[in-house]
């Protein structure tokens, strides 16, 4: 995105946008997941609102820095777009070194040695052959669990009303007005573009 006004191309802004939304959709889910499967249990509330604050303060962050006194101005924009790199290539290089879920290794690989490896690199201390019985309780619970599909769950009576809920704040975060005004940001700088 940062080198679009240099390669007079706006389409990058938009397909820099688009990766940067998949990536960050796939993130706000997978983010909790594993930190969820790897806390231990008293911490995996807590530690499943981190990425959450995170992305709150990321946001404060970009609108902070996107203001006319600092990077909002025209010449800066492509600054303030590549700004998005440097958490990006943190995460890469540090993504090496974190092992699979210990919960993953167990309950989808049934690899129980992983697991006990895995739990011992996260916890120095603690009951961790304990843990990988709640895990194998688990196992065994979920195998009596039936999957359910996208529109049996619409259809399901007893999950309507969360269901609905959900969908509706959805919406109603969609057609708040955040997404038009970023827009309306990205169409001037895509005219400030065409025009230099």
């Amino acid at each position: 995105m940062g080198f679009s006004q240099a390669c007079r191309m706006p389409v990058m802004i938009i397909i820099g946008r688009f990766i940067t939304g998949v990536h960050s959709g796939i993130s706000l889910s997978v983010v909790p997941m594993y930190l969820g499967e790897i806390a231990p249990k008293n911490l995996r509330g807590f530690l499943g609102l981190v990425p959450s604050i995170h992305i709150c303060l990321g946001v404060f962050i970009a609108q902070v820095l996107g203001l006319q006194e600092l990077l909002g101005k025209e010449e800066y924009w492509p600054l303030l777009l590549s700004l998005v790199v440097v958490p990006t290539i943190f995460q890469v290089m540090l993504l090496p070194w974190f092992p699979e879920s210990p919960r993953y290794l167990l309950i989808e690989r049934g690899n129980v040695h992983a697991t006990i490896a895995a739990l011992k690199w996260y916890r120095s201390k603690g009951n961790i052959q304990a843990e990988v019985e709640e895990m194998q309780e688990e196992q065994r619970s979920l195998s009596s669990v039936r999957t359910i599909s996208v529109r049996g769950l619409l259809l399901d009576r007893c999950v309507r009303w969360q269901v609905i809920t959900i969908i509706v704040v959805n919406i109603s975060m969609q057609l708040s007005g955040i997404d038009a005004v970023r827009g309306i940001r990205i169409m001037g700088l895509c005219e400030g573009l065409n025009q230099g």
